[in-house]
């Protein structure tokens, strides 16, 4: 696939848009093989480098527990950093977990 490839080549030059989409890629199985452990190492390098959608997207697997424990701590802790940088998603999914201990929206 054309896309892994040239997200591939970015993403291990630490572009976190590209870290991010091969989150997406792997944990929809978009053009590879689904693999959660990909998805989740991706959504991590993005997020280390304060990429506020692959914050969000690690408070929602947090969460849920998809591919991981669930651990609803470390989902207010991603969510809360995408919130803090203004990222609509993740500022509603802290609010509604802070409040219900659920989550509503993914990504």
């Amino acid at each position: 696939n054309e896309a892994i490839k040239w997200y591939t080549k970015a993403a291990v030059q630490n572009h976190s848009d590209s870290q991010f989409n091969l989150g997406v890629m792997f944990g929809k199985g978009e053009g590879v093989e689904r693999d959660l452990n990909d998805s989740i190492k991706w959504y991590i390098k993005a997020a280390k480098q304060n990429n506020p959608k692959a914050q969000c997207c690690l408070g929602y697997i947090y969460s849920k527990g998809n591919g991981v424990q669930r651990n609803v701590q470390e989902a207010i802790n991603w969510y809360r950093k995408g919130a803090e940088q203004n990222y609509l998603n993740a500022q509603f999914n802290l609010g509604v977990v802070l409040s219900e201990g659920t989550t509503m929206y993914n990504g």
